[in-house]
């Protein structure tokens, strides 16, 4: 079985506007947070380059791990993408943990069993409920730089 990589998107706030930093791989993520602690500035790493930056300068970072899927355009799906399945349903892309999942009823006594998942999931924009990820999705934005795709 192969194992996903593990790694993160950083979406930070400047002073004006949000914009996504290179991906993090995760030994990035503990450094900068070592420096953030140590000095009172993050250092920010990119493919090329190392750079600090003033943490007043930003606010409220969020991490977005991989979820080890590509889209159908071979673009890699991060949590809070908002993907479009093979039926075009919107979903955003969202990591459950202990999702209590009905898996089937009892027809004499009527007790509902129940399964709890943990992982990614495809949650409908109206809020209906989750669905699978399957490898026939579509990247189409995300929950930060493209709002107008939650309606």
């Amino acid at each position: 079985m192969k194992q996903r990589e593990i790694k993160f998107r950083n979406w930070y706030k400047p002073q004006e506007g949000r914009i996504y930093s290179d991906i993090i791989p995760p030994l990035m993520i503990y450094l900068s947070y070592q420096q953030t602690i140590d000095s009172g500035r993050t250092l920010v790493f990119t493919n090329e380059e190392r750079t600090w930056i003033d943490e007043s300068d930003f606010e409220d970072p969020i991490l977005m791990q991989f979820t080890g899927l590509k889209d159908i355009n071979l673009k890699e799906i991060y949590e809070n993408d908002i993907v479009l399945d093979e039926d075009g349903f919107k979903l955003i892309v969202t990591y459950l943990v202990n999702y209590e999942l009905e898996i089937g009823r009892n027809e004499c006594d009527g007790e509902i069993y129940y399964s709890y998942i943990t992982g990614y999931f495809g949650k409908f924009i109206d809020g209906s409920g989750y669905t699978a990820l399957d490898e026939k999705l579509e990247k189409i934005g995300d929950i930060y730089q493209n709002p107008e795709l939650l309606k």
